[in-house]
């Protein structure tokens, strides 16, 4: 099953297909993004229900506004999971293989 990883399209239509603009965008989530997963970590650590819904929230905004909807969906349902405080171990492994695909596929972008 091909995830659908990134719908590079609509984002380029958002940013009216400014590619100066885009990579801008990109580079400031790929700065930010390991900096959230610490967070995140670092919730999940002190057992921290809010402070993970927190970032997961964070971290769903910049997926969304992105297009990066399979990271977005990890983040929508892991925050949800921390406001109900039942966190599974499962969701915090999809949302972090989400985040490396997503970055992968960012950095690859940008490299072209």
């Amino acid at each position: 099953m091909q995830l659908n990883v990134w719908q590079q399209a609509q984002l380029e239509a958002e940013l009216l297909d400014n590619a100066v603009l885009m990579c801008r965008v990109i580079q400031s989530f790929l700065s930010d993004l390991p900096v959230t997963l610490a967070a995140i970590d670092n919730a999940l650590l002190q057992n921290d229900s809010a402070a993970l819904a927190k970032a997961s929230h964070y971290l769903h905004g910049s997926a969304a506004q992105l297009q990066l909807s399979e990271l977005a969906h990890c983040c929508k349902t892991l925050q949800s999971s921390a406001l109900q405080q039942h966190i599974e171990v499962t969701q915090v492994a999809a949302l972090k293989a989400a985040a490396t695909l997503a970055q992968t596929t960012l950095q690859h972008y940008l490299s072209q």
